[in-house]
């Protein structure tokens, strides 16, 4: 097998399986693998925005520490192998394309043995694309003997996640729920018998009350973020400069909503820490300060004003609009959006820049799936050429004063980033 047979294989999975989920299919494989997750010692990430953020930045944090760090982030990225990374670092194609052969000989050995025996206990295995990126990721992990190990969870009733022993520590990011809501259940089955401490920070007495009183039920920390130590030193397009419990932190993202995502991996250091996860305080500073996450918010370009970020939440899509009203003396008040076509997301989004006082110009529009599905590189002429003349729509006659603003799932605004960044000519 090569990576392009891999990346194919993984591709062809089905996002979700309509059945219930118990877990049985993706529990045999592992015993066939050999891949014995219950000693495995892990952070688990939840919430509405910034998972990904956080665990990257994490990730990074303790790339080059003692403690050899694995990270799976969900949902599919770009690549596969920026889903799942060793000390920081993206599997490589080598590493991807074994892993998957191994979990491909045993799918093509069941699905002979379905065909020759009709017994139940030969049904073939049919696994989703986040059975197979966990499933991966734990040999992954297994490989390089991964001390600590950063989860983010898809928050779906499928989550394969779920099936892994209780984590150490859960995070909680972005803003908490309503205890009614769906993604309120999501976090309350999340929650499980050995957790030893929750960080979280909830904006209400009504939050408050309801991540405290799931703590207190299974004898659990709940650590929240001290709002009253942060102090806004300096916003910036390239960053911000803030103070923290007294000390002085840099970081090259933008957007003040990444002043609560640094917040919150801060006293996930300080939570691993009393776990042994030992890191200094310099080198927490010093890759907090260099740490360039692409697709997070990132301005591709400044005249003409191009902002990429992996907003699929109107959530997500507020904590930048409410960055960018900083700017907007520089930046203007005109926006024209490039997001995948869908009339209810579309509304939405523009509700919401409207609201904050943003005119919409225009909305360029792509089929989410013809620009994210996988195809050969000899057959995939006519997906180049659709996300080429998508953004050659989005940037077409784009004035000084008008921000052209990417969004949407990471594998969507990925492909698009890439082609815009070609035809600014960086």
């Amino acid at each position: 097998m090569i990576y392009a047979n891999a990346h194919k294989f993984i591709h062809s999975a089905p996002p979700e399986i309509e059945e219930s989920f118990t877990g049985e299919r993706l529990k045999r494989l592992w015993q066939w693998l050999d891949l014995n997750p219950k000693g495995i010692k892990y952070l688990r990430l939840t919430g509405i925005s910034g998972k990904s953020i956080c665990a990257q930045l994490l990730s990074a944090v303790y790339e080059n520490t003692d403690s050899s760090i694995g990270t799976l982030l969900l949902p599919l990225q770009g690549d596969f192998r920026d889903n799942i990374r060793i000390n920081h670092r993206p599997l490589s194609t080598e590493e991807l394309t074994d892993y998957v052969q191994r979990i491909y000989g045993i799918v093509k050995e069941r699905a002979r043995l379905s065909r020759e025996d009709e017994q139940t206990d030969c049904a073939p295995i049919l696994l989703s694309r986040h059975e197979l990126l966990l499933t991966v990721a734990l040999l992954a992990f297994q490989a390089h003997h991964c001390k600590f190990c950063i989860v983010e969870s898809d928050n779906t009733d499928a989550d394969p996640t779920r099936l892994l022993p209780p984590p150490l520590l859960l995070s909680v990011c972005g803003p908490i729920p309503h205890p009614t809501t769906k993604d309120a259940k999501m976090i309350r089955s999340y929650i499980q018998h050995g957790i030893q401490e929750m960080i979280c920070d909830p904006q209400n007495q009504e939050s408050y009350g309801f991540l405290s009183n799931l703590c207190a039920k299974i004898n659990c920390r709940l650590t929240m973020p001290s709002r009253k130590e942060v102090r806004l030193r300096s916003l910036k397009l390239s960053g911000c400069l803030f103070d923290y419990q007294g000390l002085p932190y840099e970081t090259k993202l933008f957007g003040s909503f990444q002043v609560e995502n640094t917040v919150m991996v801060l006293e996930m250091i300080s939570a691993l820490r009393r776990f042994g996860f030992f890191v200094s305080q310099e080198t927490v500073r010093d890759k907090l300060s260099h740490t360039k996450l692409s697709g997070k918010c990132e301005i591709l370009s400044v005249s003409p004003t191009v902002i990429s970020d992996c907003a699929c939440h109107t959530e997500s899509l507020a904590a930048v609009a409410d960055s960018l009203l900083s700017f907007q003396p520089l930046m203007g008040e005109r926006i024209r959006l490039c997001m995948p076509e869908g009339k209810a997301a579309q509304a939405a989004f523009e509700k919401l820049l409207r609201g904050r006082g943003y005119e919409i110009t225009s909305v360029v529009t792509a089929p989410l799936e013809l620009v994210t599905c996988y195809l050969p590189p000899q057959k995939n002429y006519h997906q180049l050429k659709l996300i080429r003349q998508t953004v050659q729509r989005a940037m077409n006659g784009l004035e000084k004063n008008e921000i052209l603003f990417l969004c949407g799932p990471s594998s969507f605004v990925a492909r698009l980033r890439q082609e815009c960044i070609n035809q600014l000519g960086f």
